[in-house]
């Protein structure tokens, strides 16, 4: 997977902006909280299934991992959207709701104590010189190798990882784990892919 920049990018950005504000593509959060002018745009390899996915971050109230991710095909045809929804709960523990094509699919709130997102961007900034571990396949050991932070973040994310899938991109990795991951702009993302996949 890699990232794609400029007029293919922007043309695919505008796309899923325009499918979002003709009512096509159903929102649960405010426009103004959808970052669009943030968004990121990857290429999949023919092996992860092909097309593109529109990563378009979500802001405050809500966690760095909070997103609205849409996968193309190559001809620009929409497959699938998700919208992964990040927060303080009434505990003061992280809580998600997320949306497969518009349609509630999970509402949970995890026992995580919750972060700000200052408290989060400056784990992930310490954790670059944390040791990294090597176990594969598992949400929290991945998250912790490709971000190089401890279990505090690799926690929330493998939490989130836990919602809805699409299958074809680079099955069985899971399209909110995708979203939540590149939402945050940190760490490799086909490291973090290729370690799930294992």
């Amino acid at each position: 997977m890699t990232r794609e920049t400029g007029e293919a990018a922007q043309h695919k950005i505008s796309l899923v902006s325009d499918l979002v504000d003709n009512g096509t593509l159903v929102r649960h959060v405010n426009a103004d909280e959808l970052k669009i002018e943030d968004s990121l745009v990857y290429v999949l390899s023919e092996q992860q299934g092909g097309g593109s996915l529109v990563i378009v971050p979500i802001s405050d109230p809500y966690a760095l991992m909070s997103n609205f991710i849409v996968y193309l095909s190559n001809s620009g045809t929409m497959y699938r959207y998700n919208e992964t929804l990040i927060d303080r709960s009434v505990s003061n523990t992280f809580q998600i709701k997320q949306y497969a094509d518009g349609t509630l699919t999970r509402s949970d709130v995890s026992d995580i104590a919750y972060k700000t997102n200052d408290d989060l961007k400056e784990e992930l900034r310490t954790g670059l010189s944390q040791q990294r571990p090597t176990a594969r396949g598992n949400p929290t050991a991945c998250a912790s190798m490709a971000f190089g932070v401890g279990t505090g973040f690799g926690a929330i994310l493998a939490w989130a990882c836990a919602g809805t899938c699409v299958s074809g991109v680079g099955a069985p990795v899971c399209i909110a784990c995708i979203g939540a991951y590149a939402a945050v702009s940190y760490g490799s993302i086909n490291t973090f892919m290729n370690c799930l996949k294992s």
